[in-house]
């Protein structure tokens, strides 16, 4: 598989060259996939067009050819057969909106769309990110988007992560998304306090700090991108230089705030809405203990006071006792643990 695109031959082409090629492609794609397949004359914007063209797209022939390509007797045979290669559909699709990026770049065209079809590129990459066969493709493309998008979109980086304040880096945005891949190549490139420091930053990056800080658009925080990046020295009890708090003592706030709030206005729908956010949440909080997350922290809400680590935890048992059940219990044994060696020492001193 090709490690990049190349952009600069397709663009030096006239419109007329790119519409015939589409239309070829149309044709092939009409050989190959008829009664499966075709290409929709309706553009992005839901524009009929007589003609083919750049802005068309692939699309099925009818709701039961879907039914039947994405079924689990057919969908499964068919992804076997590129199985065992270094070809993944994920990354072909990041190439081919890369390169319809850069032809609309190269046209002067309005450079708001342009976050459109970058998004895309960050939800394919997404779902490409446990293919490690294709994984060095992966980081050339992101990276070659990310250049293409500087030069020709200056701001493009603030309105990828709308929900978060200050987002200026490529790397914070890209985990976000959980390319765990990615991310973990580039960290380690880096070295020393430097690697500790951006780890940490990352962590921060990723996990709410209050309710309002959580969108249900962007993917939630993933285990192993939470696992990545405390493997690779971020501290999740140290507060940094871009915020007052550290991760762990955020994510007891979001805790707090969200769980005292999640049935004011429409119990059943918000309710369930919690629901899916904490499946995910509990076990980042169970990554956290396990890497020794300070069981003394409290997080002060303004609102409701004073919480510990326990009290958190015990909320969130509320509505998933049997995730929040082991945690609960390391708490316990680590909290008897202590009184037991306090009790040692004081001993020690009296004799």
């Amino acid at each position: 598989m090709k490690k990049d695109v190349d952009t600069t031959a397709i663009a030096r082409k006239d419109p007329q060259f790119r519409r015939t090629e589409c239309e070829n492609i149309a044709a092939q794609l009409t050989a190959r996939c008829a009664g499966f397949l075709e290409v929709s004359t309706s553009n992005r914007n839901g524009n009929i067009s007589t003609k083919i063209g750049p802005d068309s797209f692939v699309q099925y022939f009818h709701r039961t050819a879907r039914d039947f390509i994405e079924s689990e007797s057919c969908l499964p045979k068919l992804l076997s057969y590129t199985s065992k290669t270094e070809f993944n559909p994920n990354v072909t699709m990041m190439m081919s909106c890369i390169l319809h990026l850069h032809i609309r770049a190269s046209l002067g065209e309005n450079e708001h769309e342009f976050l459109g079809l970058a998004e895309e590129v960050l939800i394919y990459a997404h779902h490409a990110d446990n293919h490690t066969a294709s994984r060095d493709v992966q980081v050339v493309l992101l990276n070659q988007m990310c250049t293409l998008l500087n030069k020709y979109y200056i701001d493009w980086l603030a309105g990828m992560a709308l929900h978060c304040d200050g987002i200026n880096d490529f790397l914070k945005v890209v985990a976000i998304y959980n390319l765990t891949g990615y991310v973990a190549t580039m960290l380690a490139r880096k070295g020393g306090d430097v690697l500790e420091l951006e780890a940490s930053e990352l962590l921060l990056t990723i996990l709410p700090r209050d309710v309002r800080y959580v969108t249900y658009i962007l993917p939630l925080p993933s285990i192993s991108v939470v696992s990545l990046l405390i493997s690779m020295g971020a501290d999740i009890n140290r507060s940094s230089p871009t915020d007052l708090n550290s991760p762990w003592q955020n994510l007891l706030l979001y805790a707090v705030e969200d769980l005292r709030n999640h049935d004011e206005d429409n119990p059943n729908k918000t309710f369930r809405r919690t629901l899916h956010v904490w499946r995910m949440y509990i076990k980042v909080i169970h990554v956290f203990v396990m890497a020794e997350a300070d069981k003394h922290a409290e997080k002060n809400c303004p609102e409701y006071g004073i919480y510990n680590p326990v009290e958190v935890i015990r909320m969130v048992a509320k509505i998933l006792p049997r995730a929040a059940s082991p945690i609960l219990q390391i708490l316990k044994q680590a909290s008897d643990s202590e009184r037991t060696n306090g009790t040692k020492e004081e001993m020690a001193r009296s004799d």
